[in-house]
């Protein structure tokens, strides 16, 4: 009986090692910072849906690394304008403290194309690469604080 003791100590022990580094700590593991689309003003003579900038801009934040966003320490909060004059989209947003409201950058996309922007599809690819143009130096911009 000893020694069938000892056997169910020894696999108690073992399972107790492993489950002790299955199980993430929460005080290493530090929680993702999130950036999320606050407001969103899209000009009425855009000729652009205000839903299908906010498609946009929500997509662009899913392609974030991760990684490059462990720089801030709370999560943010993104605000957008959109302005398409002719065949030029112009977006101005500011990231902020999402629990303070301090500003930290103001971000800057513009795209433009040689042909006039009568189409729905060549204004929407003007925007999305205008959007993506002020989305992505949100990384930069963390890094720079």
């Amino acid at each position: 009986m000893g020694k069938r003791q000892g056997t169910w100590a020894g696999r108690l022990g073992a399972i107790s090692i492993v489950a002790a580094c299955a199980v993430p700590s929460s005080a290493s593991a530090d929680p993702p910072t999130t950036v999320r689309l606050g407001e969103l003003e899209v000009a009425r003579a855009a000729g652009v849906r205000g839903d299908t900038v906010r498609d946009y801009v929500q997509y662009e934040l899913g392609l974030l690394d991760a990684g490059a966003l462990r720089g801030a320490k709370r999560p943010l909060v993104l605000s957008v304008a959109v302005r398409l004059d002719g065949a030029t989209c112009n977006v101005n947003a500011t990231l902020r403290d999402a629990r303070r409201g301090t500003m930290l950058a103001i971000l800057q996309g513009s795209a433009s194309s040689p042909a006039a922007a009568r189409t729905p599809s060549v204004r929407d690819a003007i925007v999305r690469v205008a959007v993506r143009g002020a989305v992505r130096q949100i990384p930069d911009a963390i890094r720079a604080r």
